[in-house]
């Protein structure tokens, strides 16, 4: 199984999730919807290549990106696929970037450039990082335009050259450095089983037939059925989309599989999902 009882926390909590026999039982719904709701979704042959996929060493990039997401194209737009198990970054590790860095040509320093020349030593502070590059008296100079960088090389471009006597400042740009994985684990198949654990659990099983808790001393788990279920259709329509536009990678999937399925319709409060047959396909 993919998942387990550790994806049920927050809006998906369980009672007494920590119980052996509550968790016995969760995983029993695990096993069962897991594989239901993923073959409805990808269609028999692609579920059983993921799969497979899954078990060599090491494993395709392919069956990495549907499994923990990826950037992808559609319609002309950069899109993102969270993955069938994503967990969401929280802890974002941000630098304002180095020190400015100043250089004069025809100077003495390490990175001064010789006047008249159209390429100059990038500082080491700067090598492989975010820049921009201004001219004094004159403004930021614009990359692929103005000068492009190659390594530790910086090439003025369109007959500009370096003057002498005159100033030039490296200023290091704000990057991303460093993301730390939140705790909080989201998973379509967590929504699916969760939706229907809590429906199974609507009523008891007693010995004279299935009976329902009274009104005044339990609440309805319709709403949260509802947002599970809903949250649960974006991120399958987001699996449809990433497959629908990477087909070439991923020969297997068909839009026919969908045909009679509707995982990817909402619900609202008051009335359960529609889950009669029905081409919601959207695409």
């Amino acid at each position: 199984m993919l998942i387990d009882t550790s994806y049920f926390e927050a809006e998906l909590s369980m009672g007494q999730i920590t119980s052996p026999a509550v968790v016995a039982s969760v995983n029993l719904f695990i096993e069962k919807y897991e594989e239901d709701l993923l073959t409805t979704l990808l269609g028999y042959p692609l579920y059983k290549a993921f799969m497979l996929g899954l078990a060599d060493d090491p494993i395709d990039q392919k069956w990495v990106d549907l499994l923990n997401g990826a950037e992808y194209t559609y319609n002309g737009r950069l899109r993102k696929w969270g993955g069938i198990l994503q967990v969401p970054n929280l802890n974002t590790s941000v630098i304002n970037g180095a020190d400015p860095v100043s250089i004069t040509v025809g100077g003495a320093g390490d990175y001064d450039p010789v006047a008249e020349s159209t390429t100059a030593t990038i500082p080491a502070a700067m090598v492989g990082r975010n820049f921009t590059l201004i001219q004094r008296a004159y403004g930021p100079l614009k990359k692929g335009i103005e000068y492009s960088v190659s390594g530790n090389v910086l090439t003025l471009l369109n007959g500009l050259k370096f003057s002498q006597n005159d100033t030039y400042f490296y200023f290091g740009n704000g990057e991303l450095v460093g993301v730390s994985p939140g705790t909080n684990k989201r998973s379509p198949i967590a929504n699916y089983v969760y939706w229907h654990y809590l429906k199974d659990n609507v009523s008891f099983t007693m010995g004279s037939g299935e009976v329902k808790p009274k009104e005044d001393v339990s609440v309805s788990p319709r709403l949260k059925m509802v947002r599970a279920w809903n949250e649960m259709v974006y991120m399958n329509r987001e699996l449809r989309q990433f497959l629908y536009a990477n087909q070439s990678v991923y020969p297997d999937f068909s839009l026919n599989d969908y045909e009679g399925f509707n995982l990817f319709a909402g619900s609202l409060p008051g009335r359960w999902p529609l889950l009669r047959t029905q081409n919601g396909l959207g695409i």
